[in-house]
């Protein structure tokens, strides 16, 4: 059986692994060796030699002393490594996350990276000492075994059958085990995305007590199964460590009662023999213990390294470059682009396009269409999150769009989607005025619930409205060239709806920028340059008003 845990270790650091591992085997083979000195010592006790005492506990101490020594070096630089480890794991794969496309992240599932990333590393760190135990244990028992084979080599040959015979045995469960293991870890990552729509979807569920009874008896399903599953995979090592039981037992009572019968002289080994195997008890029990631990540190491991693989593949086909972003823009064109959302199979399950558009710098762009019109597919098609997948390409200026300089392009962009994101801190932004900050937030009527400092916004918790206020701040401060608002307005109030249409686009549009909004506010189509109309993913009309 593989450790893998040891096998990613080696990989991601260059720290003295070596020293640890020999000084765990030092100390176990001390701790091993202690039992040599027990029996001596008892033996001593038993005569009126003091000097011989004396001696064994002086051995005693040093051996007892050199097990302390080494194993306390191990677990100390173990844990050090340990998370160094994590630390490196969980930014790379973070980093390499924040590079993939949006594609991946959505067929991924966020309850799944976050499993991954969150939960396996957290096993990778509870495994480590573990793992030092299980290793140290391993030289421990294996040094008792010398120790019996010397005094008697028979009594090690029936120990080493039953040892061999109950390794068979584990190997053969930790099979089936492993895999019910890695099917649990999938129930929990479905279970973690059922527990995000209770938070995200609180509301939801709250009006509606059928939806809410209906996703909570799925949550109660998953969980059910998930416990099914790992009780499996217990269950099957159980059965080894019931087999422990029952071989320690066996072995004990031949020790006892049948080996004397067939080896002369050996009932003046048997007590050593017999205190060598209760010595041994603590350290194989907790070696079997040990093993569980191994194998969800195994498929831990192998999750990590498939999420990372899966990125890494990803990140192959995303070759970016490392120019400038671009500073301006004349057009960007859309010529027959389509983009297709496809399950698991492969079959397509929506699609929009075939789109021929050209959208020009320094207009207002209105695009409105009935829920299910694929508005906001085309505004994700169009910001660079997709790429076209249906056939087609997409120009910026001249120049066709492609992976390498896809990047660049989403750079031109600011936009505030319907499921946005507020980040508390002003990221991106060098240098930050925060007297202009001040003004924009008095300007958007959030003095009263909320402020800047030290960096940050001091509240988040507002209305959708406010929020989205907010954000719009953050793209002001940001003065990038295309700025796309899903549904932007339909959360404000009357005053702030209108401010928004007469106002706020207006003053972008004086400032050269380019404005593209989802709206269904048909009384304020005309305080636009173009109106595109969207039905079942195609363009359907396309007016100006200019």
């Amino acid at each position: 059986m593989k450790i893998k845990l040891l096998e990613f270790f080696s990989q991601e650091t260059e720290a003295p692994k070596k020293l640890i591992v020999f000084m765990s085997v030092v100390s176990g083979i001390a701790y091993g060796v202690l039992i040599y000195v027990i029996n001596e010592s008892a033996a001593a006790a038993s005569t009126p030699d003091k000097v011989a005492e004396i001696r064994y506990l002086f051995l005693f101490i040093s051996v007892a002393a050199i097990f302390i020594i080494g194993i306390r070096y191990s677990f100390n630089q173990g844990a050090k490594i340990t998370e160094e480890v994590i630390r490196r794991v969980r930014i790379r794969l973070i980093d390499k996350l924040r590079q993939t496309d949006m594609q991946f992240l959505e067929s991924v599932g966020q309850g799944e990276i976050y499993t991954r990333i969150a939960q396996d590393t957290e096993i990778l760190s509870e495994s480590t000492l573990y793992l030092i135990s299980f290793f140290n244990a391993a030289i421990s028992i294996a040094a008792i075994g010398v120790y019996i084979l010397i005094i008697a080599p028979v009594g090690f040959l029936l120990v080493s059958v039953f040892a061999v015979v109950g390794t068979f045995i584990f190997m053969s469960n930790y099979t089936k085990a492993k895999k019910q293991v890695q099917l649990s870890r999938m129930k929990e990552a479905e279970f973690f995305e059922a527990l995000d729509d209770v938070l995200t979807g609180f509301k939801e569920i709250k009006i509606s007590r059928k939806k809410g009874n209906d996703l909570f008896e799925d949550i109660r399903t998953i969980s059910i199964d998930s416990e099914q599953l790992k009780v499996n995979a217990s269950l099957k090592h159980f059965e080894s460590i019931i087999f422990y039981y029952l071989s320690y037992f066996t072995v004990i009572a031949a020790v006892l009662f049948v080996l004397p019968s067939f080896v002369d002289n050996y009932t003046d080994v048997v007590v050593k023999i017999i205190a060598g195997l209760l010595y041994a008890y603590g350290l194989a029990d907790g070696l079997l213990k040990g093993l569980l631990v191994v194998l969800k540190s195994n498929v831990a491991v192998e999750r990590l390294i498939r999420l990372e693989a899966s990125l890494d593949n990803v990140g192959n086909h995303i070759r970016q470059t490392s120019e400038d972003a671009s500073a301006d823009f004349r057009e960007i064109g859309f010529h027959s682009a389509s983009f297709q959302y496809s399950d698991k199979e492969g079959s397509t399950v929506f699609e929009i396009g075939p789109i021929n558009l050209t959208i020009r710098k320094g207009e207002i762009l209105f695009i409105a269409g009935g829920n299910g019109s694929g508005k906001s597919t085309f505004l994700k098609l169009l910001t660079g999150l997709y790429s076209p997948t249906g056939g087609g390409f997409v120009t910026l200026d001249d120049e066709t769009l492609s992976r390498e300089n896809y990047q660049n392009y989403r750079e031109l962009f600011f936009a505030i989607f319907s499921d946005f994101h507020l980040f508390r801190k002003l990221y991106g932004l060098e240098s930050i005025d925060k007297h202009r900050v001040k003004e924009l937030i008095r300007q958007m009527g959030l003095e009263r619930k909320t402020g800047y400092v030290d960096g940050k916004f001091t509240n988040l918790d507002l209305s959708t409205g406010q929020r989205k206020r907010l954000a719009y701040i953050t793209g002001i401060l940001e003065d990038k060239q295309i700025y796309v608002f899903d549904e932007w307005a339909a959360d404000q109030d009357p005053t702030f709806r209108k401010y928004f249409y007469e106002t706020l686009i207006r003053d972008l549009k004086a400032l050269g920028k380019t404005v593209i909004a989802v709206t269904h506010d048909d009384r304020y189509f005309d305080k636009g340059d173009r109106l595109i109309m969207m039905e079942e993913g195609k363009i359907v009309s396309d007016e100006s008003f200019v």
